[in-house]
């Protein structure tokens, strides 16, 4: 009887020594798995915050040549709408922490994102005020910062 009571404590206290090991590895997987979505999220939005101007082109460009009126819905509509991705997903790219790969590029990915919202600002205020040429200046020198931080990230 006391080699059963032994035998049965041994091996409750076996289990219970291999729970801690059991429960790390999964949660490294875990952590892994989360690891690699937010990866994911986080290049989708670095895309995404680069990629508004050339998505938005053919609307922007029928508003600045004076083929739709920035008086109508439609304007109203599309500049609510590019602005509200670029808070989405350049915002995203200022307030996360980077993935691990893209560390050495902080700078470059914050101010990157920055100069990206300032400049779809700037082209939508140019837009709104008759094609303002000065805006419309400030607005390429954004553009073209933004790009100079987005060309030297790793894609």
């Amino acid at each position: 009887m006391k080699k059963i009571i032994i035998f049965f404590f041994t091996m409750a206290l076996a289990f219970t020594a291999s729970l801690p090991a059991l429960a790390q590895t999964e949660s490294e997987e875990m952590d892994t798995d989360i690891q690699s979505e937010d990866n994911q999220e986080y290049y989708d939005n670095l895309y995404q915050c680069f990629a508004l101007l050339d998505l938005y082109k053919d609307d922007l460009d029928s508003f600045s040549s004076g083929e739709i009126s920035t008086l109508t819905q439609k304007w109203k509509d599309t500049r609510n709408n590019l602005r509200w991705d670029s808070a989405v997903s350049c915002g995203y790219i200022m307030s996360v922490i980077e993935p691990d790969e893209l560390r050495d590029y902080e700078s470059e990915l914050v101010y990157g994102s920055y100069y990206q919202m300032a400049a779809i600002e700037l082209y939508i205020l140019s837009i709104n005020n008759n094609n303002d040429p000065t805006l419309y200046s400030l607005y390429q020198q954004m553009a073209e910062a933004a790009q100079n931080n987005y060309s030297i990230i790793p894609k």
